[in-house]
């Protein structure tokens, strides 16, 4: 049980340090920087298919996209996203095969380019041997390392 509080303790020490005033700043402002370069990313999209929309015209249709996807509680908002990008497409006038193109290209260059990248991550982390694990072991009790193993 000490192990867990300990365990606890230190998540909520990260978390601190994650939340403070001027961490919260530079978050939002890059991820603002992001979201937005995704947003221009799908308005040079929809002009390069040949029918460009007004710049703001489509950050929002990408902005609320995502926003229905979060809504659908779907990991990465895959479903909701897609349809409410095509609806909102076609509601501009775009034709849907136009529509659909943009859409399934604007996720693969997001969504699924950031899964593959993760992939990666995620191997090369698994093949390197867990140094933060083998700390905390070292730290608890032999008896208790037995039963969190």
């Amino acid at each position: 049980m000490a192990a867990k509080l300990r365990a606890l303790e230190e998540i909520l020490a990260h978390a601190r340090g994650c939340l403070t005033p001027t961490s919260l700043l530079i978050g939002s402002i890059l991820g603002l920087f992001a979201w937005s370069a995704e947003s221009a990313g799908f308005a040079i999209l929809l002009r390069s298919l040949g029918h460009p929309v007004p710049a703001m015209t489509a950050m929002s249709i990408y902005g609320l996209s995502m926003l229905a996807g979060a809504i659908s509680f779907m990991p990465g908002g895959l479903g909701g996203s897609e349809a409410t990008m095509i609806i909102l497409l076609r509601l501009c006038g775009i034709p849907m095969t136009i529509a659909v193109s943009a859409t399934l290209l604007i996720r693969a260059a997001t969504l699924w380019f950031a899964v593959a990248l993760g992939l990666v991550a995620l191997s090369v982390r698994l093949k390197k041997p867990n140094q933060y694990r083998e700390s905390v072991l070292d730290s608890v009790p032999s008896d208790a390392a037995d039963k969190i193993l």
